[in-house]
C-alpha cells in the first residue's frame, strides 16, 4: 500500500511539470520547440485505474462505430496531433492520446493563448471518474480536470485539460465521495483530487469546455479498447502490470467512415504545418523491436515517472525521421532532456537507425540534430551500443562529428535495461 500511495504522489508531481524545459548544456542545447504542452503524464492515465462502475456494462461485442459526435466543433479546431507524441522529460514514452489543439485567440499568432470552447461527448457514455487537479498557488489559482468514461464493456476513453464541467456533472460532484492527495512542490500548492461518480451522458451533450489559458494549446483524447490484440512490447510484463497501454487504440477508428475521413484531415502538427501520411496515419505507441535497440529502455525500476528513461522510436508526424527521446539519465554527459533527430542512414556504423542496431559488439555513432533542423548541435556525438537484448549503454561526447571511427565511451555513460 506504501508503495502504491508513493508511486501515486509521484505521477501527479509529474503531471505538474512544465513539458517545455530549458535544454541547455554548457549553452549549446536549446529548446526542441516553442510549441507548448502542458499535458498530465501518460502515467496519471495509465497507471490509476478506472474504478468498475455500480452499475455493469453490457458488451460491445463487435461493434465498431461508438463515437458518433466530435469532441470539438470542427470550427474549434485546429488540429489533431496523432498517437505517439514525444515531448521529453514528462513524454519521453511515445504518448497514449491525441492532442486535439484548439483555436487561438488570436487566428494569426500561434503563440496566442487557445480560445475556451465547448467540449462535448463523442459518444452515449457514462462519466465513472472525474480527476481533479487545482492550482492553488496561482494567479488566479484555477483547476484543470480529467474526464474518464465508459462506452461498454471493453471501450473506454479519457480526456484531459478540461477548463470546467457542466452544471450536471458537478451537482454529482458535490455528492461523491473522493481521494484528497494534495502536496507542496517548488513553493507552490497542488490539490488533487479522484471523484468517484457515475454520470449518463448522451453523445453530443456538451460535458463542459477546453481551452482558455495561455500555454494549453490542446484537449488530450484517449481511448482503450480490450477486444482489440494487445500492443507488443519488449518486455511486457511491466507494461501489463501497470499500464493501459498494451489496449491503447486510436480514437478516430470509432467513428463513422464519413466522420473518420473529416477529422484524418486533421492529423499532423499543426504549428509547423505538417501532415502524417505514412499508414498508420493515426500513429502508434508500440515501436519495441526486440533484439535491437529500437523501443523503449528503462534507468531503474519503475515504469513511471518517465522523466529518467529513454525512447528509440519514430516521430509521430513523419515516422521517416528516427528520434533519440531522453529524459535526465544523459545529463551526465551533457546531454539535456529533449529529443534529437538524424538523417538515418543504411550501412555502417553512423546514424544507422535503431532496427539496425543489434547486440554485435559494436559502437554505434550518431551526429543529433534539433527537430526539423538541418545542422547537426556542434560539439556533439552519441555513442550508442547494444551490449545483450536487455542492455543498451549510450553517452554524449563531446566532438564535433562521428568521423570514422572506431569510438570509445568516456566515463558519464548511462546504461539502460528493458
Amino acid at each position: 500500500m506504501k508503495k502504491s500511495i508513493i508511486l501515486f504522489l509521484l505521477l501527479l508531481l509529474s503531471a505538474c511539470r512544465s513539458t517545455i524545459d530549458e535544454q541547455i548544456s554548457s549553452g549549446e542545447v536549446l529548446p526542441t520547440s516553442t510549441a507548448t504542452f502542458l499535458p498530465v503524464t501518460t502515467a496519471t492515465i495509465a497507471s490509476i485505474k478506472t474504478p468498475e462502475p455500480v452499475t455493469p456494462f453490457s458488451s460491445c461485442k463487435d461493434e465498431e462505430i461508438l463515437y458518433t459526435a466530435f469532441p470539438l466543433s470542427l470550427e474549434d479546431l485546429m488540429g489533431i496531433v496523432p498517437l505517439g507524441n514525444l515531448n521529453p522529460p514528462s513524454h519521453t514514452f511515445p504518448t497514449n492520446h491525441m492532442y486535439f489543439w484548439i483555436r487561438r485567440q488570436n487566428p494569426d499568432d500561434l503563440q496566442s493563448a487557445p480560445a475556451e470552447v465547448p467540449l462535448y461527448a463523442p459518444g452515449d457514455m457514462v462519466i465513472t471518474e472525474i480527476r481533479y487537479s487545482g492550482h492553488a498557488s496561482e494567479n488566479p489559482p484555477y483547476v484543470d480536470y480529467g474526464v474518464i468514461f465508459k462506452l461498454c464493456d471493453e471501450l473506454s476513453g479519457y480526456f484531459y485539460h478540461v477548463t470546467s464541467l457542466s452544471e450536471k456533472i458537478e451537482a454529482v460532484m458535490e455528492k461523491a465521495q473522493y481521494d484528497d492527495h494534495s502536496y507542496t512542490t517548488g513553493g507552490k500548492l497542488y490539490e488533487h483530487r479522484v471523484y468517484r461518480v457515475e454520470v449518463e451522458i448522451p453523445a453530443g451533450e456538451q460535458i463542459g469546455t477546453a481551452g482558455g489559458r495561455e500555454g494549453q494549446n490542446a484537449l488530450d483524447f484517449g481511448t482503450i479498447d480490450t477486444r482489440k490484440p494487445k500492443h507488443q512490447f519488449a518486455n511486457p510484463r511491466i507494461w501489463e502490470e501497470y499500464s493501459q497501454a498494451p489496449n491503447i487504440v486510436c480514437a478516430l477508428d470509432y467513428y463513422s467512415d464519413e466522420m473518420r475521413d473529416v477529422l484524418e484531415a486533421y492529423l499532423g502538427s499543426p504549428w509547423e504545418n505538417v501532415v502524417r501520411v505514412e499508414e498508420p496515419v493515426c500513429g502508434t505507441i508500440a515501436q519495441d523491436i526486440q533484439g535491437t535497440a529500437q523501443g523503449i529502455w528503462f534507468f531503474g525500476e519503475d515504469l513511471y515517472p518517465e522523466d529518467t528513461h529513454l525512447a528509440l522510436v519514430h516521430d509521430n508526424v513523419d515516422p521517416t525521421q528516427p528520434v533519440i527521446s531522453t529524459g535526465y539519465s544523459l545529463e551526465k554527459s551533457g546531454l539535456a532532456a529533449g529529443k534529437y533527430h538524424f538523417e538515418p542512414q543504411e550501412d555502417g556504423f553512423v546514424n544507422r537507425d535503431f532496427k539496425d542496431v543489434l547486440p554485435d559488439g559494436n559502437i554505434y555513432c550518431y551526429e543529433p540534430r534539433y527537430h526539423y533542423q538541418p545542422d547537426p548541435i556542434p560539439s556533439t556525438i552519441i555513442l550508442m551500443q547494444l551490449m545483450d537484448v536487455e542492455t543498451l549503454k549510450i553517452e554524449r561526447i563531446s566532438q564535433p562529428s562521428c568521423g570514422e571511427g572506431p569510438w570509445e565511451f568516456g566515463e558519464l555513460y548511462t546504461i539502460f535495461k528493458r
